[in-house]
Order: structure tokens, then sequence, then C-alpha cells
């Protein structure tokens, strides 16, 4: 279950989180990239299920669209991070807290994988985050 980021457990709210903001692009690459490979599914399985004996309307079609440029969004997102991520850093890390951290975000979810990490253990590959949301 995705849980809100307000209930988050654990700490202090005003602990920092010890991430560099290398490291944090890193890990939204890889969030970046599972979402982008849910909408790919999702395009692929829409194209599956039509029948040329009940053609697209054009509010279809126009979403259609739109998935497509939400796809190719995501991936040019996650190429970005991966290409500039390394080169990024704070200009105060005093404000990356865990209270900044769960008022920036809807889903306690989406910033897990910032505050699991323990200080010092290597980042996680982008894609191995990808797909692993459990929506039930």
């Amino acid at each position: 279950m995705i849980e809100p980021a307000q209930n988050m457990s654990g700490g202090d709210p005003s602990d920092p989180v010890d991430i560099s903001a290398a490291d944090l692009a890193t890990v939204l690459a890889g969030q970046v990239s599972g979402l982008q490979g849910m909408t790919a599914g999702l395009e692929e399985a829409l194209s599956a299920s039509l029948c040329s004996c009940n053609p697209l309307t054009e509010a279809a079609f126009v979403t259609f669209q739109r998935i497509d440029y939400m796809r190719q969004s995501l991936k040019d997102i996650e190429g970005l991070l991966l290409e500039f991520g390394p080169n990024l850093g704070w200009l105060d890390k005093s404000i990356i807290t865990k209270e900044a951290f769960s008022r920036s975000v809807d889903m306690a979810d989406s910033i897990s994988p910032m505050l699991k990490r323990e200080v010092g253990a290597p980042v996680d590959e982008p894609s191995s985050q990808a797909g692993d949301l459990d929506l039930w």
C-alpha cells in the first residue's frame, strides 16, 4: 500500500538526510525509469486492446498521444538526471531534512529510497527501483 508522506515514521523530522545531490539524482533517475516502464506498459496494453471494429474517438487518440509524450518525457528526464546528476551539489545541505523531503512529496514511497540509505552506502543502480511499486 502506498502511504502518504506525512505518515512517515522513524526519527526526528528535523534530522538531516545524508544523501548527496548526485546520489539523489541517481535515485530519482531510477524512479523515473520505473514510471517510464509503467507508461510504456500502459501504452502497449491499450494498443493491444484496440480493434478495427471500434475506431478511436478523437479524445482517445489525443489521450494516446499524451501517453506517448509522457513516456518520452520520462525517458528524457531520466537521461538528464543520469548525465548531469553526478555534477549536482547542495547550496545549503542543512535544509535537506526528513521534514523537508516529506513536505515536498505526496507519497512516502517517493522518498523512502533516500531515507533508508545508510551513511556511505552505495546508491542503487537506477534500474533497481524500476517497477518495484506495491499498488495494492
